[in-house]
């Protein structure tokens, strides 16, 4: 049965140092004022010949509308309603897509007007954004439902230097700014919890849930806070047994989605924590369900003790791996399934139970049935090796190899690199640092590594470049598949300092 359709106005309003026109249209059945905001050092309209506006439905269905560029009042015939999309893309004369941008999703009822902000970037770029309020590093980042992201943590400053640790902000991509004016407030928050080695990881409704890390002289943060994005405020969980929900740093998580009788969930796993005034590896794992904000399951232990490790979910399974052990790096991969990890078992031909190349600081990305494993370093030297782990394939069952065809000159191995997930099984691997065993080099390069999992093999190719060497900054997927990384490390003079700075990358369409 098909919707009725039901038309609505687009008003396009181009941002600029000339400021926005307005214009007003009376009688319509609803109507979108829509800003594109620009990068301030791009100019993503150059090559535009049209615009192309696609209206998504929290049904999935869509419709496609194309106008010019310098066409101002747009009528789009999709039907009203909850949970709406629009994407923006710029096409060239060959109708190539060029520049891009995407809203956060937003109701729109007969005869109410909305307005939306996008960032509207060229694709396949970096663009540098508005800094940060404060420079920072050993932060978490987290997406926000309206498209604007928490930052959480962190110390600034010089390495070797007394640290400056900062408190939580909130950064708004589409308009580049940092929390402090009235259509951004920075949020309330007790000045004396501030963390590193922390998490945070975004819940449905809005919602963040901060967990772990340690605060000024190494102490670690017992309480677990929320961040409620509607209400912009923070509140702490309060009876937890600490006993059995042990406070940590260095840990890791990942969310489960909600999967048949199972609601959301967010599995904790390793990290260290303090046991009679000494740190200790911890094999401890939780499960915190998002619904109820309770600590459903306290014994989901892994086998082995590990820190600096990833936690990496595929469908309601999640792998843990790589990190620090009791007597070094750790091979073995674990899979948590339901309610306890459990080693992988080999199926198939060169399958293995564990890492060939053991590594922390590494990329872990849900790629297919498996987990892409990529990078990192083995405490002396960066790596590449990249291997896949996959619960289910033609291949059979455990990590393999993966065969890289041909590396380029210009490729680099790196460990804390830029990541994030592109389209077709392809990997964002830019930045980062490269060691070579005797020194380390802050890498500006980009690169994308694209893998065939039938043919269990993949090859890297350039991506363009930032304009200086950063790492260890967080990455956050945006709407639209908008890539942000916030803050992080770079080398000046031979100094290490936390980044104030602000990039997205713009995934070719």
């Amino acid at each position: 049965m098909k919707r009725p359709m039901s038309f609505f106005a687009v008003l396009l309003l181009l941002t600029g140092a000339c400021g926005e026109e307005v214009r007003h249209l009376p009688g319509r059945t609803g109507s979108i004022a829509l800003r594109l905001h620009t990068p301030p050092e791009q100019d993503p309209f150059r090559d535009v010949a049209v615009l192309q506006f696609i209206v998504r439905g929290s049904d999935g269905e869509s419709v496609t509308f194309e106008a010019d560029v310098a066409q101002a009042d747009i009528d789009i015939p999709a039907s009203l309603g909850d949970g709406l999309s629009l994407e923006i893309l710029g096409l060239d004369v060959r109708a190539r897509p060029v520049a891009s941008g995407a809203s956060a999703p937003f109701d729109l009822a007969e005869g109410q007007q909305v307005s939306l902000d996008v960032l509207f970037a060229r694709t396949g770029e970096f663009a540098r954004l508005g800094p940060l309020a404060r420079a920072r590093s050993g932060h978490a980042a987290a997406p926000l439902p309206d498209g604007r992201v928490l930052i959480f943590g962190g110390v600034g400053g010089a390495e070797g230097e007394d640290p400056s640790w900062a408190p939580p902000e909130i950064y708004d991509p589409r308009v580049g700014a940092r929390c402090g004016g009235a259509d951004n407030p920075c949020p309330s928050f007790p000045a004396s919890d501030l963390r590193i080695g922390h998490t945070a990881t975004p819940m449905q409704n809005g919602r963040v849930l901060i967990f772990g890390g340690e605060g000024p002289g190494g102490i670690i943060s017992p309480p677990a806070l929320v961040f409620d994005a509607p209400s912009g405020q923070f509140r702490e969980l309060v009876g937890l047994d600490l006993s059995r929900v042990r406070p940590r740093a260095h840990h890791a998580t990942a969310l489960l989605p909600a999967q048949g009788p199972e609601r959301e969930r967010v599995l904790v796993a390793g990290g260290e924590i303090d046991l009679d005034g000494r740190r200790q590896l911890t094999a401890s794992g939780l499960l915190f369900d998002t619904q109820t904000e309770t600590f459903v399951l306290t014994g989901a232990d892994l086998a082995q003790a590990r820190k600096d490790h990833t936690l990496t979910a595929f469908g309601a399974r999640a792998l843990a791996a790589g990190g620090i052990g009791v007597t070094g790096l750790l091979a073995e991969v674990e899979i948590f399934e339901g309610t306890s990890f459990a080693g992988a078992v080999p199926v198939g031909e060169g399958a293995r139970n564990g890492l060939r190349r053991p590594r922390t600081r590494h990329v872990a990305i849900p790629l297919g049935g498996g987990v892409l494993i990529l990078g990192g370093e083995d405490g002396l030297l960066s790596l590449d090796d990249p291997e896949w782990f996959t619960w289910e394939s033609g291949a059979g069952r455990g990590v393999f190899d993966v065969r890289v065809d041909t590396p380029a000159e210009w490729h680099r191995p790196r460990s804390g690199a830029l990541q994030g997930k592109l389209a077709q099984g392809a990997v964002l691997f830019a930045g980062g640092v490269h060691s070579d065993g005797f020194t380390e080099t802050f890498l500006d390069s980009a690169e994308s590594f694209e893998f065939s999992e039938t043919e269990m093999a993949g090859r890297f190719s350039g991506g363009g470049a930032l304009p200086r060497g950063l790492a260890f900054s967080p990455a956050v997927t945006l709407p639209g598949g908008m890539l942000l990384f916030c803050g992080g490390q770079v080398r000046e003079q031979d100094r290490l300092l936390a980044s104030d700075e602000v990039w997205i990358y713009n995934p070719p369409r």
